[in-house]
């Protein structure tokens, strides 16, 4: 079952290596290339003025992640009081209610 499958498979490889050796190539006008590669130079010229905006939005993204961790920080602590105020609370109402005496009496 392997050999048919190779079989099919050599075909196929031959049948894209043809279609790719006939196929046109463009006929690109005079100085195409040359012009192509003074875009790409003109362009990694630019590249250093955008250096000190990279920057400013490097240090915004420190400063996000800065707010973020306190942020989670004062939000954890405030949940660790919030937890031992309601339970300090809870104690005392259980203390004043007792709840035997009310079903007992």
């Amino acid at each position: 079952m392997s050999t048919v499958d190779d079989k099919r498979l050599r075909k196929l490889e031959e049948a894209l290596t043809e279609a790719h050796r006939v196929r046109p190539t463009p006929s690109w006008p005079e100085g195409w290339a040359e012009g192509v590669m003074q875009e790409v130079r003109r362009l990694a010229r630019r590249q250093p003025q955008i250096s000190g905006h990279g920057e400013v939005v490097h240090l915004i993204w420190r400063a996000a992640g800065f707010a973020a961790v306190l942020s989670i920080l004062l939000l954890v602590s405030f949940l660790m009081q919030s937890t031992m105020t309601v339970s300090e609370e809870g104690d005392l109402i259980a203390e004043d209610v007792e709840v035997g005496s009310l079903f007992f009496e």
